[in-house]
């Protein structure tokens, strides 16, 4: 049985950061020199629940950095926003990069590796950035949030950001590619972010929901089930039960060392307007072929991109955001403080 170790915190991220990951005995799962952490910066848009905490991520580079380990973190853009750059200047992180001495790379703009894959007859290769690939050990920091296509997005989900570009074309066939992607690379840990998640249309267009938790885990199928579990979700999450068959040492059972969990019941992702649209040029073979096989890509995502960023964002994300920080004050100071709070 997997152990996965959980913390609730009351707003001291960094340190309960840290103890979460000595909980799990981080260090005999992180064994290298050279260590890539995958963040999650998929919104440049400052609402809590969105990306990957700063301060969970100061967490572990303090763990890291003073056991003498060689880090980069990443991320890559979005299918349909080049946001990735933004994201991270908006949300603090170069300025903790700067303060630990460690780079941030923009996977889109990476060499790229095709690798082979044991699903030849979904595809044959999956490329991944050559960055990646040559690291020790890969650790996710992802957000633990509901997703309309995967019905959750947590530790497994979170290497979807690893294909560096055009990694729309794969969405029907998502359930079976997360599995292989985390075959391929073989993380060693994650450390999930749930001091503040999102339910309902996630993972970009939903509800904050504080939880006040951080969990860490050598195995991420386990993580992902006691994920599950937390936010109440019935039923077989297709691509961990899938996980849990073709990574080599990964369990659906756990054990949880520290504090209790707490069940929640999240609101469930539904489509939005713009995933309607996208199942419904789907169904159109030709439409498919063009509107997600070519450049032609453009031009649905850049109305993805306006839906998101302007419409959600004036219409819900700021009243979800203003809503949150009053029902969770201890963060208010927190995420006040960050460059892109004031900016819409």
């Amino acid at each position: 049985m997997s152990i996965v170790a959980h913390v609730k915190t009351q707003g001291n991220i960094v340190q309960d950061t840290r103890k979460a990951m000595n909980l799990a005995n981080w260090k005999d799962h992180v064994k290298g020199d050279r260590v890539f952490l995958k963040v999650n910066y998929m919104s440049d848009q400052v609402i809590p629940g969105l990306c990957t905490s700063p301060w969970l991520l100061e967490g572990v580079l303090q763990e890291l950095t003073y056991a003498n380990k060689d880090v980069i973190i990443g991320d890559a853009d979005l299918a349909t926003n080049k946001q990735l750059d933004r994201a991270v200047r908006n949300w603090g992180v170069l300025e903790i990069c700067k303060k630990y001495n460690v780079p941030f790379v923009n996977l889109s703009n990476e060499r790229s590796v095709d690798v082979e894959t044991k699903i030849g007859d979904v595809t044959p290769t999956i490329p991944f950035p050559k960055i990646i690939l040559d690291a020790d050990d890969i650790i996710t920091l992802p957000v633990a949030k509901t997703h309309y296509l995967t019905r959750m997005t947590c530790s497994l989900k979170n290497q979807w950001g690893t294909i560096p570009r055009y990694r729309q074309q794969y969405h029907p066939v998502a359930s079976k590619l997360i599995p292989e992607i985390n075959r391929i690379l073989n993380l060693s840990l994650t450390i999930i972010d749930g001091t503040i998640c999102m339910e309902g249309e996630g993972p970009r267009t939903g509800i904050p929901k504080v939880v006040n938790s951080i969990f860490c885990s050598r195995d991420l199928v386990a993580a992902d089930k006691c994920i599950q579990d937390m936010m109440g979700l019935k039923g077989v999450i297709d691509h961990i039960e899938i996980a849990s068959k073709v990574i080599p040492n990964s369990q659906i059972e756990y054990k949880i060392v520290g504090d209790e969990l707490v069940q929640y019941n999240f609101i469930e992702a539904k489509k939005t307007i713009v995933t309607k649209f996208e199942d419904l040029f789907r169904r159109v073979p030709l439409l498919n072929v063009i509107l997600f096989k070519t450049k032609l890509f453009d031009i649905p995502a850049r109305l993805a991109t306006e839906y998101n960023t302007f419409y959600y964002f004036r219409r819900y994300g700021m009243k979800h955001r203003n809503r949150i920080l009053e029902l969770a004050p201890q963060y208010k100071p927190l995420y006040s403080k960050l460059p892109g709070f004031s900016r819409g």
